[in-house]
């Protein structure tokens, strides 16, 4: 019995003092299917506005505007602009000129050639106060899902929403038709429209939303209704009072979401007449839509997902992210195989082979 306590003794003291192993963790990068484009720093990460056409992609950043030909960084050109310094300003970029406010002046309008950016001699500068002397100001408020304060249509038209001092205080638009030449920088002006649709409500609001259907606008005068304004300066109203959280077309259909009446509404004769339908949840879909690859795709804060519409019935599906999740997405792109997503926090570039893996 004693040999037995002498050994168990001794099998103690050799276990308290073997020797202590330590775990020591070690940092491995994570491997993302998003990989950031190279080429910019600081500010010039902050993406805030994207255009492009099938040879060249634009992006505007707070004091930038970039040129993007490929994920090589030789393909990367970056100019100094003159933007406004307000970082909520988002300028329209179409496929041949964008457009941006002097910041010393917000009556006057400076619209440029995308592939001559820097030729401010060869640029239109339009003094808007002289087109319509009752301007007080450009509307500047934006939206992620709506839209920017100025919107330009696939012909080269731009609209433009303005204060004014009229005693009828209507709502005001400007309509502006621009026309490029692909090798040389001048920009020529087609022509100028402007636009008062009347004010009915005792209850003072805004212009809410401008988006850009094809070759007109959907302009929501949220307590005075929803107007489809066409390109020659005619409107009329299609909708009474409504809240529109994103429009988009698809396919044959123009689809608008209202968050008041948490319905889905659905025209398939060019927004003239719609059909209104229940969802779930206006919410669940609430997101700003792109075509890529003929499939209609939403950015939501940092989110990706696909959407695709069975009659009145959806089916949606998210993307992977990783690698941007927590930023805010302002822009995507399609340039020839490779898809480009455009970030608070840096632009992001995969084939389009792998855009459509669905987030676990």
């Amino acid at each position: 019995m004693k040999n037995i306590f002498y050994l168990l003794a001794f099998i103690t003291f050799f276990s308290c003092t073997k020797t202590k192993t330590e775990f020591i963790e070690v940092e491995v990068d994570k491997k993302y299917s998003w990989k950031e484009v190279p080429g910019f720093t600081g500010n010039d990460r902050i993406f805030l506005s994207s255009g492009g056409n099938a040879d060249a992609l634009y992006f505007q950043q707070p004091y930038g505007f970039s040129e993007v030909k490929g994920t090589a960084i030789n393909k990367i050109t970056i100019y100094d602009a003159d933007f406004s310094t307000e970082i909520s300003t988002r300028i329209p970029i179409s496929p041949n000129f964008s457009a941006h406010l002097v910041k010393e002046r917000d009556t006057l309008l400076f619209l440029f050639n995308n592939k001559y950016p820097i030729e401010n001699t060869r640029a239109v500068q339009l003094n808007l106060k002289s087109i319509d002397p009752t301007l007080v100001s450009v509307k500047k408020n934006y939206n992620t899902y709506r839209s920017k304060s100025m919107e330009i249509n696939k012909n080269g038209t731009l609209i433009l929403s303005y204060a004014n001092n009229n005693a009828e205080n209507p709502y005001t638009l400007l309509l502006i038709n621009m026309k490029t030449a692909n090798n040389y920088p001048n920009i020529q002006t087609v022509f100028t429209k402007k636009v008062a649709i009347p004010r009915l409500s005792p209850v003072y609001s805004e212009i809410s939303a401008i988006i850009p259907i094809d070759d007109y606008f959907i302009v929501n005068c949220f307590r005075d209704g929803i107007y489809k304004v066409k390109e020659d300066g005619t409107f009329r109203k299609i909708m009474e009072y409504g809240d529109i959280t994103t429009i988009y077309k698809h396919g044959n259909n123009v689809y608008m979401h209202d968050n008041y009446l948490n319905k889905v509404l659905i025209s398939s004769d060019n927004s003239e007449n719609w059909q209104q339908y229940n969802i779930s949840s206006e919410f669940q879909i609430r997101g700003k839509y792109s075509v890529i690859k003929d499939s209609l795709v939403a950015i939501r804060e940092g989110s990706l997902f696909t959407l695709k519409w069975n009659g009145t019935s959806y089916t949606q599906r998210f993307l992977k992210n990783d690698g941007f999740e927590s930023t805010q997405i302002n822009g995507i792109e399609i340039l020839k195989d490779t898809v480009y997503v455009a970030t608070t926090s840096g632009l992001y570039a995969k084939p389009v082979s792998t855009f459509f893996d669905t987030k676990k």
